[in-house]
Protein backbone atom coordinates (compact mmCIF):
# COMPACT_ATOMS: atom_id res chain seq x y z
CA UNK A 1 0.00 0.00 0.00
CA UNK A 2 1.55 3.23 -0.91
CA UNK A 3 1.29 6.20 1.40
CA UNK A 4 -0.78 9.07 1.26
CA UNK A 5 0.23 12.37 -0.08
CA UNK A 6 0.21 14.62 3.04
CA UNK A 7 0.69 17.77 1.20
CA UNK A 8 -1.76 17.08 -1.40
CA UNK A 9 -4.69 15.78 1.72
CA UNK A 10 -4.18 19.35 3.88
CA UNK A 11 -4.56 21.46 0.97
CA UNK A 12 -7.82 19.67 0.64
CA UNK A 13 -8.66 21.56 3.86
CA UNK A 14 -7.38 24.75 3.20
CA UNK A 15 -9.75 27.70 3.05
CA UNK A 16 -10.74 29.80 0.31
CA UNK A 17 -9.96 33.18 0.21
CA UNK A 18 -13.50 33.43 0.64
CA UNK A 19 -13.53 31.88 4.02
CA UNK A 20 -9.87 33.17 5.13
CA UNK A 21 -11.57 36.84 5.31
CA UNK A 22 -14.57 35.41 7.20
CA UNK A 23 -12.24 33.05 9.50
CA UNK A 24 -10.23 36.51 10.01
CA UNK A 25 -13.00 38.79 10.70
CA UNK A 26 -15.33 37.24 12.35
CA UNK A 27 -17.36 37.95 15.77
CA UNK A 28 -16.47 37.60 18.73
CA UNK A 29 -12.84 38.62 17.49
CA UNK A 30 -9.66 36.14 17.17
CA UNK A 31 -6.29 36.86 18.75
CA UNK A 32 -2.82 36.18 17.29
CA UNK A 33 -0.20 34.53 18.01
CA UNK A 34 2.72 36.54 16.38
CA UNK A 35 6.25 34.81 16.34
CA UNK A 36 9.48 37.06 16.27
CA UNK A 37 12.77 36.55 16.57
CA UNK A 38 15.65 37.34 19.56
CA UNK A 39 18.96 38.40 18.71
CA UNK A 40 20.23 34.72 19.59
CA UNK A 41 17.65 33.64 17.06
CA UNK A 42 15.66 31.91 19.40
CA UNK A 43 11.77 32.56 18.34
CA UNK A 44 9.41 34.06 20.83
CA UNK A 45 5.72 34.39 20.68
CA UNK A 46 3.45 37.37 22.22
CA UNK A 47 -0.72 37.55 21.80
CA UNK A 48 -2.02 40.38 19.46
CA UNK A 49 -5.18 41.98 18.37
CA UNK A 50 -5.42 42.25 14.63
CA UNK A 51 -7.26 43.75 11.90
CA UNK A 52 -7.41 42.03 8.03
CA UNK A 53 -8.31 43.66 5.18
CA UNK A 54 -7.99 40.62 3.19
CA UNK A 55 -4.71 41.72 1.31
CA UNK A 56 -2.50 42.83 4.64
CA UNK A 57 -2.52 42.23 8.10
CA UNK A 58 -2.25 45.01 10.49
CA UNK A 59 -1.26 44.98 14.46
CA UNK A 60 0.17 48.17 16.85
CA UNK A 61 2.29 47.90 19.60
CA UNK A 62 3.44 50.34 22.18
CA UNK A 63 7.17 51.76 21.66
CA UNK A 64 8.37 50.39 24.85
CA UNK A 65 7.60 46.90 24.17
CA UNK A 66 10.48 44.64 23.51
CA UNK A 67 8.93 43.08 19.56
CA UNK A 68 9.06 46.97 18.36
CA UNK A 69 12.82 46.57 19.03
CA UNK A 70 13.27 43.08 17.44
CA UNK A 71 11.26 43.88 14.70
CA UNK A 72 13.28 46.73 13.99
CA UNK A 73 16.46 44.07 13.75
CA UNK A 74 14.16 41.45 11.86
CA UNK A 75 10.81 41.74 10.83
CA UNK A 76 10.21 38.52 10.13
CA UNK A 77 7.24 37.33 11.45
CA UNK A 78 4.54 34.34 11.57
CA UNK A 79 1.16 34.93 13.23
CA UNK A 80 -1.23 32.14 14.08
CA UNK A 81 -5.17 32.99 14.50
CA UNK A 82 -7.04 29.26 15.56
CA UNK A 83 -10.68 29.26 16.79
CA UNK A 84 -11.32 27.80 20.59
CA UNK A 85 -13.75 25.09 19.32
CA UNK A 86 -14.33 22.24 17.66
CA UNK A 87 -14.03 22.14 14.47
CA UNK A 88 -10.79 23.35 14.62
CA UNK A 89 -9.63 26.27 12.09
CA UNK A 90 -6.43 28.21 12.31
CA UNK A 91 -4.45 30.46 9.85
CA UNK A 92 -0.97 30.91 9.38
CA UNK A 93 0.45 34.25 7.81
CA UNK A 94 4.19 33.98 7.53
CA UNK A 95 5.80 37.63 6.02
CA UNK A 96 7.27 40.83 7.36
CA UNK A 97 6.02 43.42 9.45
CA UNK A 98 6.81 46.76 8.09
CA UNK A 99 6.26 50.15 9.59
CA UNK A 100 3.15 52.03 8.55
CA UNK A 101 1.87 55.33 8.73
CA UNK A 102 -1.30 55.84 11.37
CA UNK A 103 -2.40 59.58 11.82
CA UNK A 104 -4.25 59.77 14.87
CA UNK A 105 -3.60 56.71 15.80
CA UNK A 106 -6.71 56.19 13.84
CA UNK A 107 -6.12 52.64 12.64
CA UNK A 108 -4.67 51.38 16.28
CA UNK A 109 -7.73 52.33 17.75
CA UNK A 110 -9.96 51.12 15.77
CA UNK A 111 -8.54 47.47 15.81
CA UNK A 112 -8.48 47.87 19.93
CA UNK A 113 -11.92 49.25 20.21
CA UNK A 114 -12.77 45.92 18.52
CA UNK A 115 -12.11 44.10 20.83
CA UNK A 116 -11.84 46.37 24.48
CA UNK A 117 -15.18 48.13 23.29
CA UNK A 118 -17.98 47.60 25.87
CA UNK A 119 -20.05 45.93 23.57
CA UNK A 120 -17.43 43.59 22.15
CA UNK A 121 -17.69 40.05 22.73
CA UNK A 122 -13.88 39.41 23.36
CA UNK A 123 -13.95 40.91 27.01
CA UNK A 124 -16.21 40.99 30.49
CA UNK A 125 -15.20 44.35 31.55
CA UNK A 126 -18.33 46.41 30.62
CA UNK A 127 -17.89 49.24 33.26
CA UNK A 128 -15.03 51.59 31.91
CA UNK A 129 -14.64 54.51 30.21
CA UNK A 130 -13.53 54.01 26.93
CA UNK A 131 -12.65 57.49 26.13
CA UNK A 132 -10.23 57.37 28.51
CA UNK A 133 -9.31 54.05 28.17
CA UNK A 134 -7.72 55.08 24.23
CA UNK A 135 -6.14 58.47 26.13
CA UNK A 136 -3.78 56.10 28.27
CA UNK A 137 -3.88 52.90 25.42
CA UNK A 138 -1.81 55.86 23.00
CA UNK A 139 -0.11 57.85 25.45
CA UNK A 140 3.47 56.59 25.56
CA UNK A 141 2.81 56.12 21.34
CA UNK A 142 2.27 53.28 19.49
CA UNK A 143 3.99 51.73 15.95
CA UNK A 144 1.79 50.64 13.64
CA UNK A 145 2.68 47.35 11.46
CA UNK A 146 1.55 45.78 7.85
CA UNK A 147 1.99 42.40 7.44
CA UNK A 148 1.89 41.58 3.40
CA UNK A 149 1.67 37.54 3.21
CA UNK A 150 4.52 36.34 1.76
CA UNK A 151 3.03 32.50 2.72
CA UNK A 152 -0.22 31.92 4.24
CA UNK A 153 -1.60 28.25 5.21
CA UNK A 154 -4.94 27.66 6.77
CA UNK A 155 -7.15 24.86 7.98
CA UNK A 156 -10.74 23.78 7.85
CA UNK A 157 -11.17 20.54 9.86
CA UNK A 158 -15.05 20.99 9.31
CA UNK A 159 -13.76 20.36 5.31
CA UNK A 160 -11.96 16.73 6.68
CA UNK A 161 -14.93 15.85 8.87
CA UNK A 162 -17.20 15.63 6.02
CA UNK A 163 -14.86 12.65 4.88
CA UNK A 164 -15.08 10.65 7.71
CA UNK A 165 -18.03 9.24 9.82
CA UNK A 166 -17.41 11.38 13.53
CA UNK A 167 -19.06 8.80 15.61
CA UNK A 168 -16.25 5.98 14.75
CA UNK A 169 -13.96 7.51 12.95
CA UNK A 170 -13.92 5.49 9.41
CA UNK A 171 -13.13 7.62 6.06
CA UNK A 172 -17.05 7.71 4.36
CA UNK A 173 -16.98 5.71 0.73
CA UNK A 174 -16.45 9.09 -1.55
CA UNK A 175 -18.52 6.86 -4.16
CA UNK A 176 -21.61 6.49 -2.17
Amino acid sequence: MSKPDLKLALKDYEMTAEELYEFLTAEPPKYAAIGSLRKTGSPIVDGIGYEWTGEDLYFSMRGTRAMVKRLRRDNRVCLHVMNIAYPVMWARIEGRAEIVDDPGFERTLRIMHRYMAPESTAQDIKDFDLEEFDKAYVEYGRTMYRVRPEYIHSHDSRKQAALYELSTGKRLDPRA
